[in-house]
């Protein structure tokens, strides 16, 4: 009766070190998740925040940039200022565009 009193012991303890087990990989797993959520909406508001002020910016022809430096840390970030003309871009565009036009009537 004891050895058998033994065993259930041994494997209700094997089983809640299995559950306990699975519970920190689910929990473990959601906090990934959590994060690189998080990580997902800061990246687009940054995207979001460096649009607007490069559209004040490109008045100036200067546009900003962010460039991460950091391999596993975020800790390592330059602000690039870079002087860009977009006079010629938009010559070009317009001459493709209306080059296109005229091949293509469906376009």
């Amino acid at each position: 009766m004891r050895e058998n009193d033994f065993f259930k012991t041994l494997l209700f303890q094997i089983f809640q070190l299995f559950a306990c087990g699975v519970i920190w990989l689910i929990m473990n797993a959601s906090a990934i998740f959590f994060c690189m959520w998080v990580k997902l909406r800061l990246n687009k508001q940054l995207e979001r925040c460096l649009a607007s002020i490069n559209q004040g910016l490109i008045k100036h022809k200067i546009i900003l940039g962010v460039d991460d430096r950091g391999k596993l840390s975020c800790h390592k970030v330059n602000l690039c200022f870079i002087y860009f003309d977009p006079a010629d871009c938009i010559v070009s565009l317009r001459f493709k565009t209306f080059s296109k036009r005229e091949t293509n009537f469906f376009f």
